[in-house]
This record gives structure tokens, sequence and C-alpha cells, in this order.
């Protein structure tokens, strides 16, 4: 049997960051099942930017006829299309790694995107984030819907 001592004299206890924008990259989606048994995507998200970097986001997206409406939005803030050449709602194909549970398409992964966040709920008596909106860097930046990033000549990253 093997024993880990773990030290816990300098743990910090959990804040919730203040509400607010944040600039942040979508680290991974998976494919999963909410505590209801019922089928979601759970998105993570770190902060790029300021005094959080580092600090992570969540976010779930219920894949449930009622709550598609919060897939559609967040899918709508990245820049891709949800709707047919008539402006009509459409359906979308979903890839996911069945090893991983990662969507692969549409490859999200390392999107820079503006996360603007609420610290309003309570769960345990702690204040918790949620992330109320995401909009696609490069949607503020008038180029379009987001794709996995590329790198310029310069270093940066790009996105096509």
């Amino acid at each position: 049997m093997t024993k880990v001592n773990v030290d816990l004299s300098n743990v910090k206890e959990f804040e919730a960051l203040p509400a607010g924008k944040y600039e942040a990259i979508i680290e991974s989606v998976q494919h999963g099942m909410s505590q209801e048994g019922k089928p979601t995507l759970k998105w993570t998200f770190a902060v790029a930017e300021g005094e959080y970097t580092g600090r992570k986001l969540f976010m779930n997206t219920s894949l449930q006829p009622q709550a598609l409406w919060k897939l559609k939005a967040t899918f709508d803030g990245l820049g891709l299309s949800t709707e047919d050449a008539e402006g009509n709602p459409t359906a979308i194909d979903l890839d996911v790694d069945d090893e991983t549970n990662e969507l692969t398409e549409p490859n999200l992964i390392g999107v820079a995107v503006l996360l603007t966040v609420s610290a309003d709920r309570m769960w345990k008596n702690r204040k918790q984030n949620d992330v109320d909106d995401i909009v696609a860097s490069s949607v503020l930046a008038g180029a379009g819907a987001a794709t996995a990033p590329g790198t310029s000549k310069d270093g940066k990253k790009t996105y096509k």
C-alpha cells in the first residue's frame, strides 16, 4: 500500500471571478451527460489576459430540444452558421472523438473568445461563475467565423 502525504496548510479558499468580460481560449469541448443523464456539451475556457490569467471557467450547453437555444446562441457568437441560405435554422452535425468524447468538428480548441461572466449563482454557500455570453475574438474583429488558430509570420495567432 502506498501512502501519500498531502499538505493542506496553504490551501486557499475558492473564489469566483468578479463579474465582467474576460479574454479567454477554448481549451476543451466534450460531449457528456448531465447529472440527470441528459446529453450535454461541457466547455472549458482558460482566461488568457489580466490578473486572472490561467483561471478556468466552465459552461454546459444541453443538447435537449428545449435548451438548444443556448447552443445556437453560442455557435452564433462563434460565427458558426446555424441557418440555411434562406436564414432558417438548420440541423448541424457535431463530430465527437469516440475515445476522448472531445468535439472534433467544428474544431474549437484554441479559439480566442470574449466571455461575459456573472457571479450571482450560489452553490454550497459559495458564489459560482456562469458564462452568460461568448463571442469569438475573430467575430468581434469582423473576420468572420472562428476556426482553430494558425500562426502568422510574426508568431501571433491567426484565425481563418
